[in-house]
Formats: C-alpha cells, sequence, structure tokens
C-alpha cells in the first residue's frame, strides 16, 4: 500500500513539472558517432580546396564519369562530346587549346586567366557534354563525378609533359583493354574491338602516335580548332622546354 502511495505522488510531481515548464533530463546516448553519416563514394574528387591563382596560367583539367558510362569513345557519342568542346572552347577567358576522350573521362588543356574563369569554363562544358550524354541515351541523372581533377601547369616543361600525357593518353589503356578484349569480347564498352587488335598493337609499337578522338588528330586532318592554337606557349618557350627534355634523357 505504501509503495503504490509513492508511485502515485511521483506521478503527480512529474505532472505538476510539466505544466511550469520545466525541461526533461538529457539523454545520454544518441548524439555524433564516428563513421556516422552517409558514407564517401571511392570514384568522387576529394572536397580539397583548389590552388588559387590570378593571372593566366594552362591548366590540366580531368573530368571523371560516374562509373555506369564508360563509352564516351563510340564515334556518334564522341561528335556530340567534340560539338560541345568547340562551343566551349572559344571562351576568351579560358580557351580549350587541346582534348583528349577516354572511355570514361576526357583530359583538357585549359589556358585560363583565374579561378572564376576555369571553374566557369568547366561547368559549361560538363553541362553541355552530360546533357547531350542523357539525350543521346535517353538517361536522367549526373553524368560526371561531383568534382574535377584541376593541375595548374606553372613552366614550359610542366605544359609540354601535360600536352604529350593528354594526347598520348589512350596508350597507357591501351593493354588493359587488350587484355579484357581476351575474356569479354563482347563488352558493350570496349572500344577496342577484335578487327582493331592488330592497329592497336602497331600504336603500342609505334613511338610517335596520335589519338582520333584528340585536338591533335583533327589538327592533322586540316581541320582548324576554334581557339587556332596547339600550344599555351609561345614556340621559343617550346623549343626551351624541348631542349630541357632532350637534356633530362641523355
Amino acid at each position: 500500500m505504501a509503495s503504490r502511495v509513492y508511485i502515485l505522488a511521483q506521478s503527480k510531481m512529474s505532472v505538476a513539472k510539466k505544466k511550469r515548464g520545466m525541461a526533461p533530463p538529457k539523454m545520454t546516448h544518441g548524439g555524433a558517432r564516428v563513421g556516422a553519416g552517409r558514407k564517401r563514394s571511392t570514384n568522387e574528387q576529394p572536397h580539397r580546396e583548389r590552388e588559387k591563382f590570378a593571372k593566366r596560367c594552362p591548366v590540366q583539367v580531368t573530368l571523371k564519369m560516374k562509373p555506369d558510362i564508360k563509352n564516351l569513345r563510340r564515334r556518334d557519342v564522341y561528335r556530340k562530346i567534340e560539338d560541345c568542346l568547340r562551343q566551349a572552347a572559344t571562351r576568351a577567358d579560358a580557351p580549350i587549346c587541346d582534348f583528349s576522350v577516354q572511355g570514361d573521362h576526357v583530359h583538357m588543356l585549359v589556358d585560363a586567366a583565374n579561378n572564376n574563369a576555369l571553374t566557369s569554363a568547366v561547368r559549361g562544358v560538363s553541362i553541355r557534354v552530360a546533357r547531350a550524354i542523357n539525350k543521346f541515351w535517353g538517361r536522367k541523372g549526373r553524368v560526371f563525378n561531383d568534382r574535377y581533377h584541376a593541375r595548374l601547369l606553372r613552366s614550359p616543361t610542366e605544359v609540354l609533359v601535360s600536352r604529350r600525357y593528354i594526347l598520348n593518353n589512350y596508350r597507357k589503356h591501351l593493354p588493359e583493354r587488350l587484355e579484357t578484349e581476351k575474356t569479354q569480347p563482347q563488352a558493350a564498352w570496349i572500344a577496342v574491338t577484335p578487327k582493331h587488335l592488330d592497329v592497336a598493337r602497331q600504336i603500342l609499337e609505334a613511338k610517335h602516335w596520335i589519338d582520333p578522338y584528340s585536338s591533335a588528330w583533327l589538327r592533322r586532318k586540316g581541320v582548324a580548332w576554334p581557339t587556332g592554337r596547339s600550344w599555351s606557349l609561345s614556340n621559343e618557350a617550346a623549343a626551351r622546354a624541348e631542349r630541357y627534355l632532350a637534356r633530362r634523357q641523355r
């Protein structure tokens, strides 16, 4: 009987406290925990602060696609990407001097006036390409990863090496494509088909080869690139860079 009276008194006291507006006691569980929240995808560019620059500087830009888009080197898809790059290449503050389209990413050499010009130019290219790809494949949603990779090129040698890397990037991915071709000959995302295997082997053996999915190939065929330039450097600076690399390779 005494315990019942005690419980009743306690309940009356709690009701009275609620009426007076007293705050409930703080809970000891919950809150921020280690490892809580949305897990970051491994294929996304980390959100670090970009290097800032106020004067004109060439920049190597890489646009990485989402994992489900891996067939950019199809001729019909490439033509749409090339048209988008043509429209964006004429910007006075950030012309696209060179580019190379790979299976799931795009490399560009951009002569940007400053950070804002670079961001605006890359955003314009991304929007154009994403709309074209979504319309072509009848899909919706994001096409690119949430961040692009940008590397400032502060010397003639860096520009020369970067341009060589961009225009010969397909040679880097060709061996793994050839190996995959042996086990998955019908894979939709493979750009090298069996009838092109001999050509691919010749490419690997050749000392100098220009990717047909690049701006250099267009210039070789006599097709003018909108910027009218293949370098972000003067001829004199490019020659100095060539001589410097030749000395290093001895």
